[in-house]
């Protein structure tokens, strides 16, 4: 609560496990403070040694003498915060957790006390314990102790004990969880654990932030990278379905996007298939793969990375993987990328009215020569084939059209020619100009038309967000997989 709410939390003053105050009044009084304030103190709450020692020695037993101060918890500071990595019985030490003694100093001397162990430094806050059933079980006995009468050992090793009030979080993956659940002489620890199942996320907006929390990448990425490496990672997560038309759509539904209108709920899904989650890939995996796709690359080049990097690195990932992983997965998410991105390309001639409308004129003419029952040239052919592709294939009623187009402008036609001369344009303009300009990087003796192209590639597609060498490298593979063109 203090740490959400960013409140401020008193203790006493040069306590070194910043006491709750409360805890220096005499328990003759503590029933007093119940009854008139509604106040209620743990049974077990008591001062620490160091302040014990203080309020007999400096205080002479009047504990309003304590100062107290104000703070805040800070996990950076490791005020009320600590977290513990596992460790191995060699190097497996207890004053980690319970702090120690000053050598040659006085073992029972509460001031020869170090209390800066994980339990002092997280009192009255979080105390982390990373994949906990990798440690030792003497390791784990204090967990005992301190979740049973929320006390710990003192660093001095006898009967003393020393109050702790935190609470304790620790996390494994499940294979651990299961091995520590099914030996007898864990049972009492795990009686005192509350389970609380956290699968993997299976939402690809929260994938997204996820990645690049974790590699907060330094160079350029291009336009849907993040998106990428997120999508693969989910499609590794989750199951088929017989209520979704696909994997993708079973992953925008988790997403809370909105698919076909049938479509059953993200819960329904669930029910359906309880291991979505539990399965695939983890967020060190798809961090990996995308800081080694940042990592490949020439001297020469910009620092860039683009999706199809990634499909690079992800089928190597694949093939060396432990567990299998589907190759229909990887394929899923490359037709995911490319229905998202080929509309960039293919759509640029809606952009470039003038050179629209001038093939528009070309193919008035064409249509006039048909009507006339005249031959047409190749070219002319394939201007008509393209730009006639939505209308019906019936010679009378194409020509009834027809008809109706000649007297139209270009503005003025129907949405289906222009939507054919696009189509026209970004097939047999377009694309021929990215490969040649872009992709080939053929601009020696460049005449005026290319010059404009060059100049209108490299400015719509810094709109968009791309680099030059992500552009040259997402259109070569468009193009080579002949997505367009």
């Amino acid at each position: 609560y203090w740490a959400l709410h960013n409140e401020e939390i008193y203790h006493i003053e040069n306590c070194p496990i910043r006491e709750e105050p409360l805890h220096a009044l005499p328990r003759a009084q503590r029933k007093e403070l119940e009854e008139k304030h509604g106040v209620v103190l743990s049974e077990w709450a008591d001062l620490c040694p160091v302040c014990r020692h203080r309020l007999k020695t400096e205080f002479n037993s009047d504990y309003s003498k304590f100062k107290v101060c104000k703070d805040h918890i800070s996990i950076r500071a490791g005020r009320y915060f600590a977290s513990v990595d596992p460790t191995d019985p060699i190097s497996f030490d207890k004053a980690k957790l319970i702090g120690s003694v000053t050598l040659g100093e006085k073992e029972g001397d509460p001031t020869a006390f170090e209390l800066d162990g994980a339990y002092h430094r997280a009192n009255r806050g979080i105390l982390e314990f990373v994949e906990v059933f990798r440690n030792e079980t003497e390791f784990l006995y204090s967990l005992l102790e301190a979740t049973q009468s929320k006390t710990v050992e003192s660093p001095a090793g006898r009967t003393e004990k020393i109050f702790i009030d935190t609470a304790i979080i620790a996390h494994a993956n499940e294979p651990n969880w299961k091995k520590f659940e099914k030996n007898d002489d864990n049972e009492a620890l795990v009686d005192r654990l509350v389970r609380v199942e956290v699968k993997n996320n299976i939402r690809l907006n929260e994938q997204i932030e996820i990645v690049k929390k974790l590699t907060r990448p330094t160079c350029h990425l291009a336009p849907q990278t993040l998106e990428t490496i997120a999508m693969f990672t989910i499609l590794n997560r989750i199951q088929p379905s017989e209520k979704t038309k696909g994997l993708i759509n079973k992953v925008l539904i988790y997403n809370g996007d909105e698919v076909e209108t049938d479509a059953p709920s993200a819960a329904e899904l669930r029910i359906e298939k309880p291991r979505d989650g539990w399965i695939g890939i983890t967020n060190r995996d798809a961090a990996k793969i995308l800081e080694k796709a940042i990592g490949v690359r020439r001297p020469d080049e910009e620092p860039c990375v683009a999706p199809p990097d990634l499909f690079k690195i992800i089928s190597e990932f694949c093939i060396n993987s432990k567990k299998p992983i589907p190759a229909e997965l990887l394929e899923t998410a490359m037709e995911w990328y490319a229905g998202m991105i080929v509309s960039q390309f293919t759509s640029i001639g809606k952009d470039c009215q003038d050179v629209c409308s001038s093939f528009y004129v070309a193919y008035l003419a064409a249509i006039t020569k048909l009507l006339q029952e005249e031959t047409l040239t190749p070219e002319a052919e394939n201007l008509v084939s393209i730009v006639e592709s939505r209308l019906p294939s019936e010679n009378g009623e194409k020509n009834a059209l027809r008809q109706l187009i000649i007297g139209q402008s270009f503005f003025e036609t129907s949405l289906v020619i222009r939507n054919g001369i696009y189509d026209f344009v970004a097939r047999d303009v377009i694309i021929p100009k990215l490969d040649q300009l872009i992709v080939q990087g053929k601009r020696e003796n460049l005449d005026k038309d290319d010059q404009y192209w060059i100049k209108y590639f490299q400015e719509y597609f810094k709109s968009l967000g791309y680099c030059e060498r992500c552009i040259k490298v997402v259109a070569e593979w468009l193009i080579t997989s002949e997505l367009i063109g």
